[in-house]
């Protein structure tokens, strides 16, 4: 041994030791760091309609375990997570989204693993997962609590374990077989992935002669799924209770089909219904990069360095048989028709990763070995790319969540005694953000009631029942994405407003200055009230106008900006480009308004009178009585009032 060294330059031993932490500790959690950050900046929260279900029933298997009559909570991968959270952290809006806002964040660590372990340098793997991370529809997901990130976040971890442990087939093939069988008790579609996977083993066996993780994942599922089948059967007397009591389907008309199929291709590629991007260029760039590494396959001979390899296969197949199965193959055990289930964007998620870690390995391919720095700048803006179309397709529940959370502040600033709303925002109210104050505030609950007819007749009702300073809170509609938008208290959709108790007294105006509720039950001066319309001095207020519009976001003069708002004087129309005719603010056309123009939607930015009503909380003023005038009923278009959905169950 030789004492005399006195240089302190590094081992070889501490020089792989800090390269080691550097690559499995250091950069995987600055990409989960970055993915997480993203996450919380676009935060959306509550803006899916099958939200209140979801957080009902992790709370009431987290307190009193599942109900086993119920096919959703038998998919006990969809609840487990959550529940184990509120056990750890209390029932909350955290605990309730923390789960899968790190399954989101952590697919972006997957990705970075899968590129070392295929032989990529560590700064271009690093780069491509934080593009991994911040892609649009990865983010999207990540602010939302919906089950398809849990059923993702599965298929991810078993592709990873699928590659990461490609030198040991037995612990692969018993980690697919974990994570496949939990993913199984997620969503069924999870057997669109099994086509690729069974070639995969295929050609291991017939190329490389490796059977092993083939033969392991077999015999492991067989046992897994059996053990699981018996513990329905003699818990629920069905061996596979959630396939016979399954989602809701409908039945399709031949002449509809063409319709249906093309609703997940025009997601993929065009956006949300609200205008919105979802998957932003990702799809198309990797289209692009199929078409040049076919190119270059076929051009072989002429000296292209680039081309379609057993990955790139890999990784296509994957997508592309979950997307064309997920869209073809019909949602039930019975083919006397084509049943589908309603096609919501959220079903995609599963597509995201493999095809955003295909793009990221194309970059990666097309670019010479020689010219790294151009690969680098390439991911680098692509990652600059992927934020700003994240922060398109969030803005809709961005924008939702704010005036949600501007309404509680006040409700918490006035107390008052009684808070009536729509039903879904009333659960979330009394249950999450008014929890609190229980004893204090009574949240009424809306039970099994959506259009807003059916609101304005239980509020005819219910009304002489409710004590005087009452808060109704009107215009704000539920969920953002699944177009309920003509659901809830929304008075424009009312035949006769409602009224103050009894003897005429006052219904003010929330965050309106004094006299609006008094002159919005007459018209407006020098402007002629159009037939079935309401006037007030900020514009006319026609009925059943619209297709397509979006809630009113409420706003009681909360600054964002880049606007300037006079407190207490208007509503934030905030949102989305809508098709001209349309208006994005309380399913009405609005005529008048500041910030529109005639046969012109209401911009980003436009400001609207909103009336959440509250009655008896002042003295009456002059000319402030009841608001029974009844406005000239406007006949219904038929084309504008979709069918009214009952309480589906989620799938």
């Amino acid at each position: 041994m030789d004492v005399s060294r006195t240089d302190s330059s590094p081992t070889p031993f501490a020089a792989g030791r800090w390269s080691a932490l550097l690559r499995r500790v250091v950069l995987p959690a600055v990409i989960l760091a970055w993915a997480c950050a993203l996450r919380v900046v676009f935060f959306s929260g509550f803006v899916l309609c099958d939200d209140r279900e979801e957080f009902w029933i992790a709370v009431h298997a987290s307190a009193y375990g599942p109900v086993l009559s119920d096919q959703f909570q038998l998919r006990f991968g969809i609840w487990l997570f959550n529940a184990a959270a509120f056990k750890l952290f209390g029932v909350s809006e955290f605990a309730f989204f923390a789960p899968t806002v790190l399954m989101s964040a952590s697919l972006g660590v997957a990705g970075y693993a899968i590129l070392v372990r295929w032989g990529y340098a560590l700064l271009p793997a690093f780069a491509a997962a934080l593009m991994i991370a911040a892609a649009p529809f990865e983010v999207l997901l990540g602010t939302l609590r919906a089950n398809d990130v849990i059923l993702a976040w599965l298929v991810g971890l078993a592709l990873a374990a699928l590659i990461v442990l490609d030198s040991r087939p037995v612990w692969q093939g018993l980690a697919v077989t974990l994570f496949g069988w939990l993913a199984f008790y997620v969503k069924l579609w999870v057997v669109y992935f099994l086509p690729v996977l069974g070639l995969h083993y295929l050609l291991e066996t017939w190329r490389r002669g490796r059977w092993r993780g083939g033969v392991v994942f077999a015999l492991a599922s067989l046992v897994l799924h059996g053990a699981t089948c018996a513990f329905w059967k003699r818990r629920t007397g069905t061996w596979l209770p959630f396939l016979w009591h399954h989602a809701a389907t409908y039945p399709v008309r031949p002449e509809d089909l063409s319709r249906v199929f093309r609703i997940y291709p025009d997601l993929l590629l065009h956006g949300s219904e609200l205008g919105t991007t979802l998957f932003g260029s990702v799809p198309y760039l990797v289209v692009l990069g199929l078409a040049l590494k076919l190119a270059g396959t076929g051009a072989r001979r002429l000296g292209v360095p680039y081309r379609m390899d057993a990955r790139d296969w890999a990784l296509f197949g994957c997508y592309a048989s979950f997307l064309l199965l997920l869209n073809f193959f019909p949602n039930s055990f019975t083919f006397d028709r084509y049943y589908s289930v309603p096609r919501i964007f959220r079903y995609l998620a599963p597509l995201s990763f493999p095809m955003t870690l295909h793009l990221a390995k194309m970059v990666l391919d097309l670019v010479p070995a020689r010219a790294g720095w151009l690969s680098l700048a390439a991911l680098l803006a692509l990652t600059g790319s992927n934020l700003r179309q994240s922060a398109q397709a969030t803005a809709p529940g961005r924008a939702y969540r704010a005036r949600l959370m501007a309404i509680v502040r006040d409700v918490r600033e006035r107390r008052p005694p009684m808070l009536v709303t729509e039903g879904w925002v009333s659960y979330f109210l009394s249950n999450v953000y008014l929890r609190d104050l229980a004893r204090k505030i009574e949240v009424v609950p809306v039970i099994d009631i959506y259009d807003a007819r059916d609101y304005e007749a239980w509020l005819w009702r219910r009304q002489s029942g409710l004590v005087p300073g009452t808060l109704l809170l009107t215009g704000f509609g539920s969920c953002v994405h699944y177009s309920a938008i003509r659901d809830g208290f929304r008075l424009a959709l009312f035949q006769r407003l409602p009224s103050g108790p009894r003897a005429g007294a006052p219904l003010e105006a929330h965050g309106a200055a004094p006299g609006d509720a008094a002159e919005a039950r007459r018209p407006g001066r020098g402007q002629p009230g159009p037939r079935g319309a309401l006037q007030g001095r900020h514009g006319t207020v026609r009925r059943g106008e619209t297709r397509g519009g979006r809630a009113l976001l409420p706003h009681r003069g909360h600054r964002l900006p880049g606007l300037a708002l006079r407190r207490g004087r208007g509503v934030l129309l905030r949102h989305l480009p809508l098709p001209r005719g349309q208006v994005a603010g309380d399913d009405h056309g609005l005529r008048g308004a500041r910030g529109a123009t005639d046969g012109r939607p209401v911009g980003p930015g436009g400001l609207l009178s909103h009336r959440p009503l509250v009655r008896g909380a002042w003295r009456p003023r002059p000319g402030a009585g009841s608001l029974r005038d009844r406005a000239p009923e406007v006949p219904a278009r038929g084309d504008a009032r979709p069918e009214r959905r009952g309480p589906a169950r989620p799938a």
